[in-house]
């Protein structure tokens, strides 16, 4: 697979990474896998798992009302730039086919 295609804009004052104007983080894979895994035995499969889906729900929002204003994107154009960052972060290869009235 290639290297990711995304700027890392770097602050030289704080350190602070930034790609898409949002700050992030770069951990190794182990840290958050190990974590995810410690969290989910401790509370169990099913309610991690709803926690997730809404903590991950808030910040695609987050992240698309951001690119939104920043890049001034209509509805379409936010979805379909928040799956190609996903690709080009590595998550893995999402395109965005067709979207209905809806935005589904």
């Amino acid at each position: 697979m290639a290297a990711p295609e995304i700027p890392i804009d770097v602050d030289p004052e704080t350190g602070i990474w930034r790609t898409d104007d949002l700050p992030m983080v770069y951990l190794p894979r182990h840290f958050l896998v190990n974590n995810h895994r410690a969290v989910e035995a401790a509370m169990g499969i099913e309610p991690y798992r709803a926690i997730l889906r809404q903590a991950t729900e808030a910040s695609a929002v987050h992240w698309c009302a951001v690119q939104a204003r920043s890049l001034g994107l209509d509805p379409e154009q936010t979805v379909r730039r928040y799956f190609q960052r996903l690709s080009q972060r590595g998550w893995g290869r999402f395109e965005v086919e067709h979207l209905d009235a809806a935005g589904g």
